[in-house]
């Protein structure tokens, strides 16, 4: 099993044996659609029960969490003591199979392939003088650093079969490129959501503003007219297995400064406040939601259907999370990890949700 060490900004995933569900029940889910919930891990006395920094494996069936020991941050894994925080020199180091990797003043956005088998981050350095801090940012990839730009815009990204990476960085003012199994792409003023993989990994997506618009681009070049006018920000660009349809989430009226990994480096900073967020699907709009975000959207294998997940909803005195299913709202948790959204064959839709300390795997039928 993989040891890893890490900043108390980081918490981490690793993926190993199943060690066996804790226990299952049938839920009540009033109007919603009938849920089956699988206990798969319950946090410890000494954790925080709501903290951003939690992580699931992609298959949705490990979690890890921060957990407070003698005044020390360690990292768990399905409820065992299996990391530390440390630094050394004032520096921040991450430590996979016992090799270091090199030291940076900020580290954020761990990623873990597909198959578990390799791991990247992204680093800087923080270099104070006149003007201000400037960040400069390196990835990192099974220990191995990249090449150093003025921000790692994005977390480095693996393809499905675990061969290929991407990422965007930002090299100077109004000009950012993707970085594909490490060379870079063509220019553009701005980067905003990707890059993303197809299934097979052999194409790479990503969508880019300029003051034409935002537009889509693939391999490089770009691929049909602008998206949505009226959109501060547009993302989660999709389309169906068979090719026939494609739906994106549209977000308007927020103070957008696009998500930067806390490996970032610069001066612009995420979503400061909810906003006005609907999934079009060829064309026609969906519910909106005055939320901290919609995300996740796929289709169904027979892409009939498409899911997605809107995350933290004000209802009353909490913030809500749930799956939408076509135009069918689910039953309300804490948080969905969209990166455990899928399909079974039978056609059931299947996620890990968080109900207090509890992590609990989820299915439901599509309606």
């Amino acid at each position: 099993m993989n040891k890893i060490c890490v900043t108390p900004a980081l918490a981490v995933v690793i993926l190993a044996l199943n060690p066996g569900s804790t226990g299952s029940a049938q839920a009540p889910a009033g109007s919603f659609p009938a849920v089956t919930e699988e206990l798969i891990a319950e946090k410890d006395a000494a954790a925080p029960e709501d903290d951003s920094e939690d992580m699931v494996s992609a298959d949705g069936r490990h979690v890890a969490w921060r957990s407070g020991r003698e005044k020390k941050w360690g990292v768990m894994l399905d409820g065992q003591r299996l990391a530390v925080v440390g630094s050394r020199g004032g520096k921040l180091i991450v430590t996979v199979d016992l090799k270091e990797g090199p030291p940076f003043d900020v580290i954020g956005g761990l990623s873990f392939s597909p198959d578990g088998r390799h791991v990247s981050y992204a680093g800087a350095d923080i270099k104070t003088g006149f003007g201000g801090d400037k960040g400069l940012g390196r990835a990192v990839i099974d220990g191995q650093p990249g090449p150093q730009f003025a921000a790692i815009v994005t977390t480095p990204r693996f393809s499905p079969d675990a061969k290929r990476i991407a990422y965007a960085a930002r090299r100077a003012k109004d000009d950012e490129v993707v970085i594909v199994d490490g060379q870079p792409g063509p220019r553009f003023p701005s980067i905003v959501a990707g890059p993303q993989f197809c299934n097979d990994g052999r194409h790479v997506a990503y969508i880019v503003s300029d003051a034409g618009g935002k537009f889509l681009v693939v391999d490089g070049e770009r691929v049909g007219a602008a998206l949505l006018s009226g959109a501060d920000f547009t993302s989660d660009l999709t389309f169906a297995p068979d090719g026939r349809r494609v739906g994106y989430v549209a977000t308007a009226g927020s103070i957008w400064g696009r998500y930067i990994p806390a490996a970032h480096l610069g001066s612009r900073k995420a979503v400061g406040r909810n906003a006005k967020r609907r999934v079009y699907v060829e064309g026609q709009p969906g519910p909106e939601y005055d939320t901290q975000g919609v995300s996740g959207l796929r289709f169904t294998p027979d892409s009939r259907h498409f899911i997605y997940v809107v995350h933290g909803l004000q209802e009353g005195s909490r913030k809500v999370s749930f799956v939408v299913t076509n135009r069918t709202e689910a039953k309300r948790y804490d948080a969905v990890w969209t990166r455990t959204l899928g399909v079974q064959d039978t056609g059931a839709v299947v996620y890990l949700a968080q109900s207090g300390r509890k992590f609990l795997r989820v299915t439901h039928p599509i309606q």
